[in-house]
């Protein structure tokens, strides 16, 4: 659609600065539209109710909240609305360190999947950090935090190996479009030549970041991450 087209157009990936006063507003425009009622929104990038937009249900009794005498659409409301109050929790997806500040300060959850063990301590401690600012209490490290991490069991270490390299090959050669591989490297740490040249597999268990084995391998890694 046109307006599809639009909003792919004002997202960039190489405006990091604009990407997130996009997704800053997105964020304001969920809560809103989860606690108003009516729900209107202007800001920089988005308007809601579209301006001009007329309503053509005339069968339905007008109401004045959500329809102007001429018609127009001047308020909306979300149906059904939450359980929670006064919305549900929500989560970020992130990975660099300063967007864990940010979903603090906006109230978010982060989750994160592409850090390394000494990035995620870097990462958590930073939200840390800052939601115990926001929130006014003590947060213990790690708290409201997730990660996700690339998993297969398989009864030998060589059929793990065997059954996941290819498809995990494929997905971190999709992700690698848009993450280089220098997201999974500890803080400080420089990717070399050598790092770029091993396949994806070799690369990321000699990072230690892959929980792919036997059943009693992938369990001492997850007790190492604890």
């Amino acid at each position: 659609s046109i307006r599809r087209q639009r909003q792919m157009c004002i997202r960039d990936r190489r405006n990091e600065e604009k990407n997130w006063r996009i997704f800053t507003e997105t964020v304001e425009i969920m809560k809103k539209a989860w606690t108003d009622d009516p729900f209107t929104y202007s800001g920089e990038f988005h308007t809601f109710p579209h301006p001009g937009v007329q309503d053509s249900h005339s069968w339905h009794p007008r109401d004045p909240r959500y329809r102007s005498e001429s018609g127009e659409y001047i308020g909306m409301s979300i149906q059904p609305k939450p359980l929670q109050t006064p919305h549900p929790p929500m989560w970020n997806v992130v990975d660099k360190t300063p967007g864990f500040e940010v979903a603090a300060k906006l109230g978010l959850k982060p989750m994160t999947w592409l850090r390394s063990r000494e990035g995620l301590k870097e990462a958590f401690g930073t939200y840390q950090k800052a939601a115990t600012l926001v929130y006014c209490r003590a947060m213990a490290f790690a708290d409201d935090c997730a990660l996700l991490r690339n998993t297969f069991v398989a009864e030998t270490m060589e059929d793990a190996r065997r059954i996941s390299e290819e498809p995990l090959n494929r997905i971190c050669q999709y992700v690698g479009g848009v993450r280089a591989r220098s997201i999974y490297l500890d803080p400080g740490e420089e990717l070399t030549d050598e790092d770029n040249a091993k396949p994806w597999f070799d690369f990321l268990m000699e990072k230690e970041y892959l929980l792919i084995g036997t059943p009693e391998f992938v369990a001492e890694k997850i007790r190492d991450l604890r």
